[in-house]
């Protein structure tokens, strides 16, 4: 899959299962790889994008009214790329092989699209969110301890072989520590070894080997 010649200013970038996109930071796509599905056929009206996502062979932008725009496989019955109607309001995303995922401002999660092992099942009591991963048949959110750390930002979140990983943007005072549990009724979290920060974005990972993991980043 050759890269685009003009790849200047570029801002986001996102790898589908067999295409990828990149973000300007004039809000413009660029988009490459394979098309069977219309995965890279941006649409021409899309302007203002601020965040992107590639699932398995569909695309989604997010643009800066909150609104998600989606493009490529729309598989029946899952309808990966059929937004809801109640996903208004975005501030991030995330796209699965056959799902969907966005964040509402208001800490709502809309999922949409295949569910045949949960992955579209929101658990309940899921708040303070700061951001999503969709993997082939599962999805993350990842809770920020943000009433004490109201600066804390957090971005790219990735599952990969058993393990879950999430770039934090780090100051010279502070450190930033990643933590997990099972099972949101249990009253403590497991902690990852303390990373401390120097002013620049720092990857803090931790395992995950079960079906369903519930991760917080901590500013200490």
């Amino acid at each position: 899959m050759p890269i685009p010649a003009d790849r200047t200013n570029i801002v986001a970038i996102a790898a589908g299962y067999d295409h990828d996109l990149l973000l300007r930071k004039d809000g413009t796509i660029l988009a490459w790889g394979l098309n069977q599905y219309g995965q890279t056929d941006v649409p021409t009206d899309l302007s203002n994008v601020v965040a992107i996502a590639a699932g398995g062979d569909h695309s989604l932008a997010l643009t800066s009214n909150g609104t998600v725009v989606p493009w490529g496989r729309d598989s029946y019955p899952w309808g990966q790329s059929a937004v809801p109607a109640e996903a208004t309001n975005v501030s991030t995303m995330a796209a699965g092989y056959e799902h969907s995922l966005a964040l509402r401002n208001d800490g709502a999660i809309i999922a949409w699209g295949a569910n045949a092992d949960g992955q579209m099942n929101v658990p309940p009591g899921v708040s303070n969110v700061l951001a999503l991963a969709a993997g082939q048949r599962d999805s993350f959110a990842l809770h920020g301890d943000t009433p004490a750390s109201p600066t804390l930002r957090a971005e790219a979140p990735l599952y990969s072989n058993g393990v879950f990983s999430v770039s934090v943007q780090t100051r010279a005072d502070r450190s930033y520590q990643l933590e997990y549990k099972d099972n949101l009724a249990d009253s403590g979290w497991t902690s990852q070894s303390p990373i401390p920060g120097d002013g620049t974005l720092k990857r803090l990972t931790a395992p995950a080997p079960v079906p369903r993991r519930y991760f917080r980043v901590r500013e200490l």
